[in-house]
C-alpha cells in the first residue's frame, strides 16, 4: 500500500523484479566486505608476528654473543711482550698473546702453591730462581684488570698476573702466576703444543 491506495499488480511485479536484481550485488557486496576484512585482519596479524620477531631477535642476539667469548679478551687485560726489547703489540697481538698464555695456564699439571702435591724442584729458592731467569732476557707479561680465578688441571689458582719466560730454557719452569698478594706461584707439566704456538705468534710479531 502507497497513500492508502492498493499497488496495481504491473507496479508489484516491477518492484518484485527490482527486489531480485538487487539481492544479488547486495550479497556480493557482503562477501566483498568480509573478504577485505578477513584480508586487512591477516596482513595486520602477519606484520605484528614479523615485528615480534624483529624485536625477539633484536633482544637475543647480544645473549648469543656472549656465550663465544674466548679465554681472556683484550679489552680485560693487558700484555707486554719483551723480547730483547719491548714489543708495541697491537690489540689483535694482544688478543692472541693472552688468549694463548691462558690456555697454557689451564694445561699445567703442577704448581708451587700446593704443597701436597708440588714436585721437588718447586721449592721457594727454586720457584724464585725459575722465575729470574725467565724474565732475564724474553718474556711475556699478561696482567688482568681484576684477579683471576683460573681452573689449571693442577687446581684452581688466583691469577692477577701470567708470566711466561720466552727463553727457550726447557730444562727450567717458564710458566708463572702471580696473585693479588704478590705470591710468584711456578707451574709445570704444561702443554708443549701450546707453548710451541706461543712461540711462534711470539716470533712473528716481534719480526714484524
Amino acid at each position: 500500500m502507497v497513500c492508502g491506495k492498493r499497488l496495481d499488480k504491473p507496479v508489484l511485479q516491477a518492484q518484485s523484479q527490482i527486489r531480485e536484481m538487487q539481492w544479488p550485488e547486495i550479497v556480493a557486496s557482503k562477501i566483498e566486505h568480509i573478504e577485505t576484512r578477513q584480508h586487512q585482519t591477516k596482513t595486520m596479524n602477519i606484520r605484528t608476528l614479523f615485528s615480534f620477531v624483529m624485536l625477539l631477535a633484536t633482544v637475543t642476539t647480544p645473549a648469543f654473543g656472549d656465550t663465544n667469548q674466548p679465554a681472556a679478551s683484550g679489552s680485560d687485560c693487558l700484555a707486554k711482550l719483551y723480547y730483547g726489547n719491548e714489543i708495541v703489540l697491537t690489540q689483535p697481538a694482544i688478543q692472541t698473546l693472552s688468549s694463548n698464555a691462558v690456555e697454557l695456564l689451564k694445561s699445567s699439571n703442577f704448581n708451587s702453591s700446593n704443597p701436597a702435591s708440588r714436585p721437588q724442584h718447586m721449592d721457594i729458592s727454586d720457584v724464585h730462581e725459575d722465575y729470574q731467569d725467565a724474565i732475564s732476557c724474553k718474556y711475556l707479561l699478561v696482567s688482568f684488570k681484576e684477579s683471576q680465578n683460573i681452573k689449571t688441571l693442577g687446581g684452581e689458582v688466583s691469577v692477577e698476573k701470567i708470566i711466561v719466560g720466552l727463553n727457550e730454557n726447557f730444562g727450567r719452569n717458564e710458566l708463572f702466576t702471580i696473585d693479588d698478594k704478590g705470591l710468584v706461584v711456578s707451574h709445570a707439566k704444561y702443554d708443549g703444543s701450546i707453548l710451541l704456538k706461543l712461540l711462534q705468534s711470539v716470533k712473528k710479531i716481534a719480526s714484524n
